[in-house]
């Protein structure tokens, strides 16, 4: 009987609740651990899955565009064209720029298969690289000074950038962590930027606004 009254007491005592709580918090943490490691396994599988999808989509789309009988008139096709070209690099590189950026490149039919293939890419797109790059060159300019600051406004400038560039598209195209490392901010800040994008852009404020302009 005094043993039994002495485990209960242990059982009531603060060092056996301490000891119960911890435990629990423990197996919590390590359920938690799992099912996140879980989910990441079955998204990286699933991103594989994808990515093998769309690469085998590519093969077959590059060999349904062969106009060659065999492999054998391919090479000799080739061999000709490297025949035909000038041997020294500089000669050839330029010879090729001037084929593919000339005047009559955009009205050539070779160009616009190349063009559709994904592999030459168009002026325009070649033209909104560039911009892309420039504005990816500021935003990181401003981000870099505004790391420096602790002041409110440097806070708010932040978060309006990192809210504009983490929209929609980076996050439906998986490129939100090769942005991140092209700004040198944490992912966690651009995810922190799209909810406050969300936020702004679905608050009732937001939506009678645009209500109100539409009307007017």
């Amino acid at each position: 009987m005094k043993q039994n009254e002495k485990i209960k007491e242990y059982k009531n005592s603060i060092a056996a609740v301490k000891k119960r709580r911890q435990r629990e918090k423990h197996n919590s943490l390590k359920q938690k651990a799992e099912a996140r490691r879980l989910k990441n396994l079955h998204n990286v599988r699933r991103f594989r899955e994808k990515r093998k999808g769309e690469e085998n989509l590519e093969i077959v789309e590059i060999e349904d565009v062969t106009n060659f009988t065999n492999r054998m008139q391919k090479s000799r096709a080739m061999k000709k064209l490297k025949r035909a070209l000038p041997q020294t690099p500089r000669k050839k590189a330029e010879l090729l720029i001037n084929l593919l950026t000339g005047k009559k490149s955009k009205q050539s039919p070779t160009m616009a298969k190349l063009r559709q293939m994904n592999i030459v890419k168009s002026p325009d797109e070649i033209e909104n690289d560039e911009i892309a790059k420039h504005v990816l060159v500021d935003v990181k300019k401003v981000l870099t000074h505004t790391k420096a600051q602790r002041s409110k406004d440097s806070l708010v400038t932040k978060h309006i950038i990192l809210a504009a560039v983490s929209g929609e598209s980076v996050t439906e195209n998986r490129c939100k962590k090769k942005l991140a490392s092209k700004l040198e901010v944490p992912i966690r800040r651009l995810s922190g930027g799209k909810r406050i994008r969300t936020n702004v852009l679905r608050s009732e404020q937001s939506c009678w606004t645009i209500t109100k302009r539409n009307n007017s």
